[in-house]
């Protein structure tokens, strides 16, 4: 049995009474609540989660990402965990998302 570390990413800076307002977060979150300064940090601090997996003794992590992955996030992800890059899957699918 493997154990993998798997994170959804969620924007952890709603309002207080987003629940009274909206159905839901999870596809219906209005980009209104971005702020681009916060986003950078909590990107980091998602990534960092992810990279303390391998300490932790995860086999492996896993991102949900839509079909096209942000250039941004792939080149992160080539920096921040190239020995996971040697399986060739993992390889093949990060390429793939470029079309």
């Amino acid at each position: 049995m493997k154990f993998f570390m798997f994170h959804l990413m969620p924007w952890p800076h709603l309002p207080a009474d987003f629940e009274e307002h909206h159905r839901s977060a999870w596809v219906t979150c209005p980009n209104t609540y971005y702020d681009a300064n916060l986003g950078t940090t909590v990107y980091n601090d998602y990534l960092d989660q992810l990279q303390s997996a391998e300490a932790l003794g995860f086999d492996g992590v896993c991102i949900n990402f839509a079909t096209k992955v942000l250039p941004q996030l792939r080149e992160d992800i080539r920096r921040k965990f190239p020995h996971l890059l040697k399986s060739k899957a993992a390889a093949a699918l990060l390429e793939e998302t470029r079309a």
